[in-house]
């Protein structure tokens, strides 16, 4: 993250792979894709999701960064399944400049989960509110934003955006005032 203090700079930019070709003014073919082997194999290039970026999967960071990663993780997983706001980790991260850095790199270390704009949950609580929810859902069809705060003990702050978060992504569907299990919770 070039020009933040405290963040390494650290090739994070990524590239889709077949912009990378064009840019490189290479032909699909033979050639594009030995060199593409050639630079994971050495570790010079990271591919992930359909796109590239120089060096390696993994992140070089100082240990500030570390500190305030692990301090981020920490008030995550103190939030429990009421989430943690983004101003709670702005003020961990040294501003909402450098927030967007921080959260990026939990979010591909795969330990937070963004609930909404205003909202992080620890990856592994999230899985087991899925659980819960599903086991719910299977005994007793649907679930109401009340039975759902008192499923997880959190008030309707915090219930009703992680409800609207299960909808979005498919482990529940909204019917009236209530939900019920979505095609992933199948």
């Amino acid at each position: 993250m070039v020009g933040e203090p405290g963040l390494r700079e650290v090739p994070d930019r990524r590239v889709d792979r077949e912009e990378l070709r064009s840019r490189a003014g290479l032909r699909e073919g033979p050639l594009y894709d030995y060199l593409m082997g050639e630079g994971r194999a050495a570790g010079r290039l990271f591919f992930k999701g359909g796109r590239v970026r120089a060096g390696s999967g993994e992140r070089d960071l100082s240990g500030e960064d570390s500190r305030i990663l692990e301090g981020m993780e920490a008030r995550v997983r103190e939030a429990g399944y009421a989430f943690a706001s983004k101003a709670d980790l702005a003020a961990l991260a040294g501003g909402e400049k450098r927030l967007a850095s921080y959260l990026h790199i939990l979010g591909e270390r795969g330990s937070v989960v963004r609930i909404s704009s205003d909202g992080y949950m620890d990856a592994e609580r999230f899985r087991e509110l899925v659980e819960t929810t599903k086991r719910h859902l299977a005994s007793a069809g649907s679930v109401s934003v009340g039975e759902f705060k008192d499923l997880f003990g959190f008030s309707r702050k915090y219930a009703v955006p992680i409800l609207e978060h299960l909808d979005r992504e498919g482990y529940t569907k909204r019917e009236g005032d209530v939900r019920k299990a979505g095609p992933k919770m199948a």
